[in-house]
C-alpha cells in the first residue's frame, strides 16, 4: 500500500494531468473556432468579390456613345496629339538642356 504522502503526491499529479487536458482541450476548441470565423470571413469576402466581378461583366464599358464630330470607341482612350500649352519643355532627355520650361510666346 502506499502511505499518505504518497497518495498526495498521486492525487496532486492526477489533478495536474486533468488541469493539462482540460487546457489542451480548451485551446482546441477556441483554435476550431477562430478557423471556422476566419473561413467564414474569407468566404463572405469570395462572394463578394464574385458578385463585384459579375456585375463588372455585366455591365460593359461604354465608348461608342458621343457627341457628333467627336472620336468614338478605343480612340477615346488615346491621348490627343496636341500643343505644349505655349511652353517649350527643354532638358528633356540629354544632358546639354536647362530642364526648365520656357515660354514660346503663344
Amino acid at each position: 500500500m502506499c502511505t499518505g504522502f504518497e497518495a498526495a503526491l498521486l492525487a496532486g499529479l492526477a489533478g495536474t494531468t486533468y488541469m493539462q487536458q482540460e487546457q489542451a482541450a480548451d485551446q482546441k476548441r477556441d483554435a476550431n473556432k477562430r478557423a471556422k470565423e476566419a473561413e467564414a470571413r474569407a468566404k463572405a469576402e469570395n462572394n463578394a468579390m464574385e458578385r463585384n466581378m459579375d456585375s463588372a461583366e455585366n455591365t460593359p464599358l461604354l465608348l461608342t456613345k458621343g457627341k457628333a464630330g467627336r472620336a468614338k470607341g478605343i480612340s477615346q482612350l488615346k491621348v490627343a496629339k496636341g500643343g505644349s500649352g505655349g511652353y517649350s519643355s527643354l532638358g528633356m532627355g540629354g544632358s546639354g538642356g536647362t530642364g526648365l520650361n520656357i515660354a514660346t510666346g503663344g
